[in-house]
């Protein structure tokens, strides 16, 4: 999500105006869960503030677990985390990138009905993503090519979506003190046992991960009716303004001039001067679009300042003036940094 994340951590970029973090813990406290532990590493004190800032998303406690000297990977974050993760029973981990639309409740009873220590939540099968065999009785068969299966036993296949359940004999399992790979270092030695399981969801999942994920993601929100969007997520309102439909944040000022199409998200405080056009595109926080200025399809960066008449298609933009040199691929204009977006 570079250049994003030379600003903003990732848990905490916006999605529709809502960081993505509050968005998750909303979610989970709305379906019951009290107790939440979020791990941090990269811009640790301005995502510890966003938290600490934010209302208490129905959570009755909230843990921070800092990654402080080096990256832990997937298995060395909950291992780090651990102290915070026993006493009370199962474990509900996920990713901060992602949103899925799922019924904790059922995922939960399915876990516990199958007896395993471990259960992946999937969904259906997509290009790019790792496949996850899945056989007999959810029992998942291997991950992608890290393990030799009788694919004559695959019943089914899906992508692990970034949500699992867990239970704490798992955290023993977890190799320290360096870092590891939950999947590579933990669960795949568990398969010889059956013991890893699998919950299939058809429901919306949609990860964040990069720039071009990040626009799509949003833009099909953006096109959900209201009543499907409010079951996993909550973001700033949606609107009809002309040929657009468009989310928009408060204090956000749009020229009556500004013509829009397709579908937008303007933050909060966001300026849209006169003349500009702007199409199927994200324009984050405090960020401001120049008259005549003509955008297509690209994300801008929160308090970027577009100048007057500039043309952009399919480029991420962000304000960088310090830090280590750019790709060769990126260019520069002022004090922005524009990066091409893929279609």
């Amino acid at each position: 999500m570079q250049p994003l994340t030379f600003q903003v951590p990732k848990p905490a970029i916006p999605v529709l105006g809502r960081p993505l973090i509050q968005q998750v813990l909303a979610g989970l406290g709305a379906q019951g869960c009290r107790e939440a532990t979020v791990n941090l590493h990269h811009l640790p004190g301005s995502l510890a503030a966003l938290l600490t800032e934010m209302p208490a998303y129905g959570l009755e406690k909230l843990h921070l677990s800092l990654e402080e000297d080096r990256i832990l990977g997937t298995g060395g974050g909950i291992r780090n985390a651990a102290g915070f993760l026993r006493g009370d029973g199962t474990i509900l981990v996920r990713n901060s990138d992602f949103l899925l639309d799922i019924d904790l409740d059922e995922a939960m009873e399915f876990h516990r009905s199958s007896g395993r220590p471990v259960t992946l939540v999937l969904a259906g099968s997509r290009q790019g993503y790792t496949p996850v065999p899945v056989g007999r009785d959810s029992r998942i068969l291997g991950f992608g090519n890290l393990r030799d299966y009788d694919r004559a036993a695959v019943v089914s296949e899906g992508l692990f979506t970034g949500l699992h359940l867990i239970e704490e004999e798992v955290l023993d399992r977890i190799p320290g003190p360096d870092p590891c790979d939950i999947v590579r270092d933990v669960y795949l030695p568990m398969l010889e046992d059956g013991a890893v399981g699998a919950y299939t969801t058809d429901r919306f999942w949609w990860e964040f991960g990069s720039p071009e994920q990040y626009l799509e993601g949003s833009l099909r929100l953006i096109d959900m009716p209201l009543s499907e969007a409010r079951r996993f997520s909550s973001t700033d309102p949606v609107r009809e303004r002309q040929s657009a439909r468009i989310a928009v944040g408060a204090g956000a000022a749009i020229a009556p001039e500004a013509i829009l199409t397709g579908r937008i998200a303007i933050g909060l405080a966001a300026a849209l001067a006169r003349g500009c056009q702007v199409e199927d595109s994200l324009i984050l926080p405090e960020a401001w679009i120049g008259a005549g200025a003509c955008l297509t399809r690209c994300i801008i960066g929160p308090k970027a300042e577009i100048p007057a008449g500039t043309v952009l298609d399919r480029k991420l933009v962000c304000t960088y003036t310090d830090g280590p040199p750019i790709p060769p691929t990126w260019d520069r204009l002022g004090d922005l940094v524009l990066r091409p977006l893929g279609n």
